[in-house]
């Protein structure tokens, strides 16, 4: 059964689901220096162009630490992303505040609404090993087996929640700790909203109101999560554990009225946006991998019209005609792939296996990476130039816990990359801006960061996003002239879980990361239960935190 709730924006606050849950206290936000319009959207997790850039050109503040808190969102009942591995024997702790897990996608805007897909642990059945295994420890609320998905519209202004679709037992828990969680970010296309829930259902609802439109699902996993829900009811156990879905990833994507959805078997789906209908289905059939559980299709642009580039775990490139289904050719890199294939204008930025360095988990594919672009057509694809292979620092390592990371932004005929280098600290990174027609290096420096944004006129480096909330793994922010010719940093250095003085409690994933949304000057980030939203714009500095 599907529980429509719909709130308007004059409504008093509201804990929603998870109204038995103890509230976050948080600083009042500050009055906006300047009137609030959002009309730029992220409508997906890859950002408006599909490679993690966006062109609005905003003026941003030149000091990080001058992030203005707009609002928080009404809601509070959204549960956290990742734990961490002890979580299943000591409990996940006091700074996850009383929170339930809720996946681990990010948030994305469009409409004016800032969308985000949760699930809800529900009912009065929770997982009988664990609690025998954590005794006094135990958290009955973190290991309830059922679940409800939730899809929430927040005003992109207000924090007001617009409308909340609840589909009442259609979820199941994934439960808690570091890696394999279910981590799938919506997407919007021609005003509609379009989920992926905790069983392989695919959700389509009205953008303006929240409405739900139709239902689909991605295949046989699907039936199995379904079939796992059942039989955990019934043996008191999680049911994901039961159905053993290695990767419940997914990043949806949509172009020319086809939704693409990952099968979680290596596969992709398309399913057309109006009737709900499978239009076609890669990768089953064939057994044939097309994606991991980490990668995406990413639009690219061919003349006038636009198709999907794929890279799997294996470093198998290809690209996709997603009216037809059709694959239309394959570049095999033979370099591990735990994250996308990143297109910019005309060329495709992929990593080739490093022909100095050499490790690997996979025969014959190798772990450690060298940053190259492809020029492309529906032909095929070829190198058109790649890093040079003698300087260590640019070597990039690709393993599972370097690997699945944003490292590669394109905009403008620029390339911004973030090299995980094999020198012998190789806690350190090398920051390049490089010319993407030919592969020039412009300009490039060690920073102390392992992930970048590309808003407006401002690069941002933070230290570590992946290991939210863990005070350990600080998390600094630092922004810089996105100009090569002047990417000097710019300001301070703004500390996020500052141990004495935190600005939020951010929550996020280890193995996909939760990343910030950005639209019209604004940060819109996912904080322990709900959504927080900063003001960036360069109008708006007053010297408020």
């Amino acid at each position: 059964m599907c529980v429509s709730r719909t709130f308007g924006l004059s409504a008093a606050a509201a804990v929603g689901i998870c109204g038995a849950l103890a509230l976050i206290a948080v600083a009042a936000p500050s009055q906006p220096t300047a009137p609030v319009t959002v009309r730029s959207e992220w409508p997906t997790y890859m950002g408006p162009n599909g490679n993690f850039s966006e062109n609005s050109g905003a003026k941003l503040l030149a000091d990080m630490t001058q992030a203005r808190l707009l609002w928080e969102s009404e809601e509070k009942g959204i549960g956290f992303g990742k734990a961490h591995t002890g979580a299943g024997k000591t409990g996940v702790g006091p700074q996850f505040q009383g929170l339930p897990p809720g996946g681990e996608a990010s948030p994305i805007v469009a409409g004016g609404l800032v969308i985000m897909s949760y699930f809800v642990p529900t009912g009065n059945v929770w997982d009988a090993e664990v609690e025998r295994r954590m005794g006094a420890a135990f958290e009955r609320h973190v290991w309830l087996v059922g679940a409800d998905d939730v899809v929430i519209g927040i005003d992109a202004a207000t924090g007001k929640t617009r409308w909340k679709q609840v589909y009442a037992g259609r979820g199941i828990n994934t439960g808690a700790g570091k890696r394999g969680g279910w981590a799938a970010t919506p997407c919007a296309f021609g005003g509609r909203v379009f989920a992926l829930g905790t069983t392989g259902r695919i959700y389509c609802l009205d953008l303006a109101a929240g409405r739900p439109l139709w239902e689909s699902d991605i295949g046989p996993v699907h039936k199995r999560l379904e079939e796992a829900r059942t039989r955990g009811l019934a043996e008191r156990r999680l049911a994901s554990d039961l159905a053993k879905v290695s990767h419940p990833y997914a990043m949806l994507v949509a172009a020319d009225g086809v939704i693409l959805a990952p099968d979680w078997e290596g596969g992709l789906v398309g399913i057309d946006v109006e009737s709900s209908k499978t239009l076609w289905t890669l990768g089953r059939a064939q057994r044939e991998q097309i994606l991991s559980g980490f990668n995406t299709p990413c639009p690219v642009k061919i003349g006038d019209k636009t198709y999907m580039v794929c890279v799997n775990s294996r470093g198998d490139l290809r690209l996709i005609d997603h009216r037809a289904g059709k694959i239309l050719w394959t570049v095999l890199l033979k370099c591990e792939h735990l994250t996308f294939a990143v297109p910019g204008s005309s060329r495709i930025m992929a990593f080739e296996s490093h022909p100095k360095y050499s490790e690997g988990r996979q025969e014959g594919v190798n772990q450690v990476g060298l940053l190259a672009g492809y020029r492309f057509d529906e032909k095929g694809a070829s190198r058109a130039w790649s890093l040079p292979a003698d300087r260590p620092e640019l070597a990039h390592e690709l393993k599972l816990d370097a690997g699945p990371a944003r490292r590669v932004i394109c905009r403008n005929g620029l390339v911004y990359y973030l090299a995980r280098s094999k020198r012998s600290d190789e806690k350190s990174y090398r920051l390049l801006v490089l010319r993407e027609e030919d592969g020039s290096i412009l300009k490039e420096q060690d920073v102390a960061a392992g992930q970048i944004y590309l808003w407006g006129d401002r690069l941002i480096t933070v230290t570590d996003l992946q290991h939210r909330p863990r005070a350990a793994n600080a998390e600094i922010w630092q922004m810089y002239a996105a100009d090569p010719a002047d990417s000097r940093p710019l300001g301070g250095a703004w500390h996020v879980n500052n141990p004495t003085n935190p600005v939020h409690v951010a929550t996020g994933g280890y193995e996909v990361p939760v990343y910030e949304a950005f639209a019209d000057g604004l940060m819109f980030a996912r904080v322990m239960g709900g959504v927080r939203c900063y003001d960036l714009r360069q109008a708006a500095a007053t010297g408020g935190r």
